[in-house]
Order: C-alpha cells, then structure tokens, then sequence
C-alpha cells in the first residue's frame, strides 16, 4: 500500500455560495490585520471621545429640569450654541432644541476626533492591504479560485468598513442609546427617531471614499510605506492648503479672522464666503460639509451637492483605477 493517494479524492466539506467568496477575503484581512497591537490599542483609544461627548447627552437632559444648568451645556457646546440657529433655539425653548443639541453631539463626534483618528487607522491598514498582495505574488493565488476582481476589492475594502465602523459608527449608536437611556421620557425616541438613521448615513459618507482613494494607493505599489505617504499627505497637504489660502484670501479682502478664531466674534458674511470658496481642496472639508448637510446643521445657503459629486467622483474614479491595477498585473 502507498503511504500516500495522490490521486483524486471527492470534496467532503461544504461549498459556499458564488456570490459571498469575497467574504472570505473580508474575514481572513480582518483577523490578520486584528494581529496588530498598535491596532488594538488605537481602537481602544477612540472611544474615549465617546465617552467624553456623551456626557453632553447628560448636561443637557438635566438642563430640562435644572435651568442652572442650561450654562453648561452652552459651554459644552462651544461656538455652536453661542450663535447661530442652534443658539436661537436654546435662548427660545431648550426642549425644543433637543434634536439639533443631539445632532451637534454626533457631529462633533464625526467632525473632529474620528476624523482625525481615521486618517491614523486606515493609515495602518489601508497600505499593506494590496501593496503585500503585490509584492509577495499572494494575488496569483487569490485570482486561481473563480474570484472576480471586483469581489477581490469588495473584500479588501470591507476589511477597512470594518473597522472604521468600530470606531465611528459603533459608538455613535453608543452614544444615541445613551441618550435616550438618560432621557427622563421616552418620547425622545419620536423626537430624535432619525438620528440613527442620519449616523449610517454620515458613515458611509466617511467610509465609501476614503476606503476607495486608500486602497487605490495600495493597489499603485509594491511598498506599502510609499502608500501609506500618499495617503497621509493628501489629509495633510488638503489642509495646510485649505488654511493657507483662506488666510491668503482674508488679507487679501482686509478681513481678519484672528478674532473669529480666538472665539471673540461672529463669523463676517465675507468671512464665511472665503471659508467656502477654498473648501475644495482639503478632504477633510468636503467630508465636513456633506456630514453637516446630513445631520441637518449645515450654516451655509451654497447647496452642498458639489460636495457630494466631488466624493462620488472620488470613489468611482478611484475603483476604476484599481481594477485596471490589479488587471494590468494579471495579464502581465
């Protein structure tokens, strides 16, 4: 007898569907990318403005029923609660202003940690994704079982949607629950019944396209330090840019915003239009936008669909882009 059978031998196991193959590439990307320490702690860390801005949620429920407390929350609140209609709405009824305090909560969520500490986590994950696939020919073996280009990047993406949802979409749910748990009524659900709804939205916003332009630079090398370059330095030169000309803008205009930005006075009709007009070219402030038009808090009258075909434009463009990548380097 031969110590082994080389020959054919029927398959025992079970087959899955044709249509969920790039689920295994999603699942085996997340578990090797979870091996990561600095990964672990990173996700550990941003909760902690989760936490933070849900005690918001807090300050403003006692609010309803301690009118001393209504000072906290405006300071809590910042800029947004001195001025503007969020300010109106507080100074007229705070009750009312509930579903607009809630949706500033959120939205400071999304606007200034996460989106900071996204920029960090894809920077982590993003580059190795494809690049080591490159480098090491693993692709070759991806692309010999019947998987499809397209199902090679949905998969590759849905390790970054994972984890990005850990970080913004999990615990903004978080926070919302939180909210209605320390509402003293629970006709808080009927007043903010959308909020939920709005948070998925204004993640997709944030995850779709920078899943898409991150991956696109992974895809373009076989170093995942140069990918990782690319994409730190679009979030970064997008905002040196975006700072520079407004301040450009202003001293060209003979207006000053050093007293806007120190809290001291409102933003000027001229002030706002310079702001506007160089949002263009920095990320961050496109994604800023399209998320406050969503929330429902957005300040300007400019429509903010520009802004969205912008990021639409992104994505399909960096898709394509990707496909053909990875095609080039089958048929090569």
């Amino acid at each position: 007898m031969p110590l082994h059978d080389v020959g054919y031998r029927a398959w025992n196991g079970t087959r899955s569907f044709a249509t969920l193959r790039w689920v295994i590439v999603a699942t085996t990307g997340i578990r090797l990318v979870w091996r990561g320490t600095w990964l672990r702690r990173t996700i550990f860390f941003t909760w902690l403005p989760a936490i933070v801005l849900a005690s918001g949620f807090l300050l403003y429920e006692q609010a309803l029923t301690r009118p001393n407390a209504q000072r906290e929350v405006i300071w809590f609140l910042g800029a947004a609660a001195r001025e503007g209609p969020l300010a109106e709405k507080l100074r007229e009824d705070v009750v009312s202003a509930r579903h607009d305090v809630w949706a500033t909560l959120l939205m400071t969520f999304f606007r200034y940690p996460q989106a900071f500490v996204m920029v960090i986590v894809v920077g982590m994950i993003a580059p190795r994704l494809i690049s080591y696939d490159l480098r090491s020919k693993a692709y070759l073996l991806y692309f010999s079982k019947p998987l499809t280009i397209w199902e090679y990047i949905l998969g590759k993406s849905m390790v970054i949607w994972f984890y990005l949802a850990m970080i913004t979409t999990v615990p903004a749910c978080m926070m919302y629950v939180l909210g209605v748990l320390l509402s003293s009524e629970w006709s808080v659900v009927q007043e903010t019944w959308d909020l939920p709804f709005r948070i998925m939205a204004a993640s997709l916003v944030l995850v779709i396209p920078t899943t898409s332009l991150a991956l696109v630079f992974s895809s373009s090398t076989h170093e995942s330090r140069y990918a990782a370059f690319a994409w730190v330095a679009t979030w970064v030169i997008g905002a040196v840019s975006y700072g520079v000309l407004t301040a450009a803008s202003s001293a060209a205009a003979g207006v000053s915003n050093g007293m806007r930005r120190r809290g001291r006075g409102p933003i000027t009709p001229e002030m706002q239009e310079i702001l506007e007009r160089w949002e263009f070219v920095s990320p961050y402030h496109i994604l800023g936008r399209v998320q406050e038009w969503i929330f429902g808090l957005s300040s300007s009258d400019k429509s903010t669909l520009p802004f969205a075909i912008s990021l639409a434009f992104v994505t399909i463009a960096s898709l394509f882009i990707m496909h053909w990548q990875i095609a080039r380097r089958l048929k090569g």
